[in-house]
Order: structure tokens, then sequence, then C-alpha cells
């Protein structure tokens, strides 16, 4: 663990820190050896307003001034040290960003909204679908709905028939889902999407958070 959260530091400090008047590299090096890990990772949620700055070490002179996120954001944290959490974040384009945040700016209240049937886990993707117009509606379309213990999995595919039109041998997929039971959060493998928020390959099926 420790290993692996001072190469991503190395990786994060390639991007630009303000110049600081403590020593970074010093300050990771105490981390490592004094700090708290979690080694499967606890998921939190940003509480605090605003932007919220990674930092390359846990101390506020190595602020990372370029790279942050925002309320509302969840990441997992990974270990702590003088106040600060030692995160992993995952872009909506699939990359991974990791570094030390104030840990009094997260919280482990997610707030969830748990999914309990099939028809709660249709609605609930119906929404963002709209929201981010990924269909004009949802005439001449269904829903099939797969299960297991932990998530609902949905295709959205067209409905082919006398009124639709189309080979009624076929049901071609227009969107794929993925649902979490527990906490209602939500993936798609959309290309379109994929190629909205800049993701390197919207083609490799990647499911991507979706709000």
């Amino acid at each position: 663990m420790k290993k692996f959260i001072f190469s991503a530091l190395v990786a994060l400090s390639c991007i630009g820190t303000a110049k600081a008047a403590v020593d970074c590299e010093a300050v990771q090096d105490r981390a490592d050896n004094e700090g708290k890990f979690f080694e499967q990772g606890v998921t939190k949620k940003v509480v605090q307003q605003g932007r919220l700055y990674f930092h390359t070490a846990p101390h506020s002179e190595c602020k990372t001034p370029k790279v942050f996120i925002i309320k509302n954001d969840l990441a997992k944290t990974y270990a702590h040290y003088n106040g600060y959490d030692f995160i992993i974040y995952r872009t909506k384009a699939g990359h991974d960003v990791s570094g030390w945040v104030k840990a009094n700016a997260l919280s482990t209240d997610l707030k969830s909204n748990p999914i309990t049937s099939e028809d709660a886990a249709i609605k609930a993707v119906q929404k963002p679908v709209m929201k981010h117009k990924l269909l004009r509606s949802f005439d001449c379309t269904g829903f099939y709905v797969q299960e297991d213990k932990e998530t609902y999995d949905i295709d959205i595919r067209e409905v082919h028939n006398k009124r639709c039109g189309g080979d009624e041998a076929t049901a071609p997929r227009l969107l794929s889902y993925t649902v979490n039971k527990k906490t209602g959060e939500m993936c798609t493998s959309s290309m379109e999407l994929a190629e909205r928020i800049g993701a390197e390959d919207p083609t490799d099926f990647t499911c991507r958070p979706i709000d």
C-alpha cells in the first residue's frame, strides 16, 4: 500500500505544484511511516463547497493548484495522516486521479438511494437518458432487465413490430445501464456519452458513472 501511494504521488507531482515552503517529500515519508492505512478503501463523498484541491503530501504547502474535485464527488480513501486523506477519484472519462485532500471535506454519509425493484430501476434509468438526451423518446423501445445480488443490468432496445417497423425477429440494443441496488448509483457504456466527456477510447464499452 505504501509503495502504491508513493508511485501515485510521483505521477501527480508531474502535473505541477505550488512552490512549497516545506519539504513535501519528507512529509510524505512521515505519512508512509506513521499514517493509518485502509487496504480495501473507504468510499467517501465531498461535502465541502467549492473546489477541493489535491496535495502531493498531507500538508497545506503541498497543494496541486490545477487538480481538484467538487461537492458530491465520490472517491475512495486509502490512508489518513495529519488531517488529510489519501484518495483515488475516478473521473467520468474513466481516469484515476490520486492524492491527499483535507479529511474534514469528506463524509462517509453517502445518503444512498436503494433500488428495490425492476420497475424502480427502470424509472431510475429513464431520468439520465432524458437528462443527457441519449434518446429522443422511449417510444418503440423496451427495457430488458437482468438481476443479480448487487445490481440490475438494463438494456434499452428497439422494439420492432407493425407500428414501429423493422424486423420483428430482432431487437437492436440502444443503451446499457448497470444500477447498484444498495446505493442507486448508475453507470452506462454509452459510446455517445463517452465521446461527450472526452474518454480516451469511447468504443471500449467501459461502464462510466452517470447521474
